[in-house]
């Protein structure tokens, strides 16, 4: 130890992967090649990784109880640990849900049960939704919800000031590597955000050197955006099990049952000495559970599915959240993306945006319908956001300067936080409200394709 008392050895320690028993290969997928593991015989659960970024070791040496009674495939994610890392155009959310399909083909899998784990979990959700004949369940290990919900985050709630500083000091440290950075922050209390048990330094080094290893250009690139799955789990007839740790810091502690409400009929099981890995924090409790699920699930009817297939056709045409999601996932935040919701924008759906939930959406269908010129309509929607800086604008296209300077004031009175709208060239400081109290807000283009 030394250099500012840094680490600066990572142990060097075996992979898990290396267990006897356990099957390891390359399969094409078409347009690249996935690593995975298999392991054990029975119904068939291919596990998700987390991220965008992490790897499948972290499912080791957990999941092996599993394989005593299921088939376990883990893989690596496109772009992620052994696996190819090439984006085929561009590193995708879409891509991977996609790729998982193509990993089942490739495996000649009938059903599976698609388990996901954290950012695995929310391409679990949207792989249900696109692939629902091929699942015989779904199960959510602290999953991110694939629908927009108000949660905060208790991450920094048990770090001390000098584990925060410790911890900052780590990551702006450029004489460290990248690798160096990681291993530091956790082991000077980073490892409270996502562990209920401190991890040995055998452990923090597996996790540098194997289990957040991706491209260089995946962090940057990813375009994580998916549809908002709001609804589409209402009349599934497909079994679901969510399983969250209660001490799991990633979100607020009312995670758990605003996620299950998602999910009518679900079993929610909480693990209560866990963080966001109960299949590591509580092996036997957790895998006890996962077992009898597995052992119980029921022959999904093929009339059942098609309803659900049915409703499912419905929401994709109809939910505001799932068009814009959409909208987000394909065009981002450019000018071809704001026209078309611009062009089927119809007043109804600012009812069924909740705020707080759909925060994101209501953002860019405001900025849709500012750029199709509909400058009431965004008005009603940057007030319905609380974007003050935003009705202001509105009302200053409109004409209507003294409402507008009201919008300025209050939102310098409210605090204007230096948010970017690079589409616009924009970045709202409190200079930038300032100069709009002087001179009326003059259209910007959206320069975003």
């Amino acid at each position: 130890m030394e250099n500012g008392g840094w680490l600066l050895n990572i142990p060097d320690v075996p992979r898990y992967c290396e267990a006897p028993g356990l099957k390891k290969s390359r399969i094409d997928i078409g347009d690249a090649e996935l690593y995975y593991e298999e392991e054990g015989a029975g119904v068939p659960i291919v596990l998700l990784h987390g991220g965008p970024g992490a790897t499948h070791h972290a499912f080791h040496p957990w999941f092996s109880r599993a394989a005593e009674f299921a088939r376990v495939i883990y893989y690596d994610q496109r772009g992620c640990g052994l696996s190819d890392h090439k984006d085929g155009g561009r590193y995708s959310s879409a891509q991977a849900v996609d790729d998982l399909e193509k990993l089942r083909l490739a495996l000649k899998i009938d059903r599976w049960i698609v388990a996901g784990h954290s950012y695995g979990g929310y391409l679990a959700q949207h792989y249900a939704v696109k692939y629902p004949d091929h699942l015989a369940a779904l199960v959510l290990v602290g999953a991110k919800p694939a629908v927009g919900l108000a949660l905060g985050t208790r991450q920094g709630d048990y770090l001390s000031a000098e584990e925060r500083h410790r911890i900052s000091s780590a990551y702006r440290d450029k004489s460290l590597t990248p690798e160096l950075q990681l291993f530091n922050a956790h082991f000077y209390g980073d490892w409270k955000r996502q562990n209920f048990y401190r991890p040995s330094v055998e452990d923090l080094a597996r996790m540098v050197r194997y289990e957040w290893v991706h491209d260089p250009l995946f962090r940057g690139t990813i375009n994580t955006a998916m549809p908002d799955l709001r609804g589409f789990f209402s009349g599934s007839p497909v079994p679901v099990l969510i399983m969250e740790g209660k001490w799991d810091l990633t979100w607020s502690a009312d995670k758990p049952e605003k996620m299950a409400a998602h999910f009518p009929g679900a079993e929610l099981r909480m693990f209560l000495r866990s963080s966001h890995s109960p299949f590591a924090d509580e092996p036997e409790l957790f895998f006890s559970v996962l077992k009898d699920f597995a052992a119980g699930l029921p022959k999904i009817p093929d009339d059942a599915l098609g309803r659900w297939k049915s409703g499912m056709e419905v929401l994709r045409r109809d939910s505001p959240a799932y068009i814009i999601g959409n909208v987000l996932s394909e065009d981002g935040w450019g000018a071809a993306g704001s026209a078309k919701l611009s062009a089927v924008y119809r007043k109804e759906w600012l009812d069924e945006l909740p705020a707080g939930d759909c925060d994101q959406y209501l953002l860019r269908l405001g900025f849709a319908l500012y750029d199709g010129k509909r400058y009431e309509d965004a008005l009603e929607t940057f007030k319905k956001f609380s974007a003050p800086v935003w009705e202001g604008q509105m009302n200053d296209l409109l004409g209507r300067r003294k409402k507008a300077v009201r919008c300025y004031r209050r939102a310098l009175k409210k605090g204007v936080s230096g948010v970017q709208h690079g589409q616009y060239g924009i970045e709202l400081t409190p200079d930038y409200v300032r100069a709009l109290l002087q001179e009326p807000f003059v259209r910007i283009e959206n320069s975003l394709p």
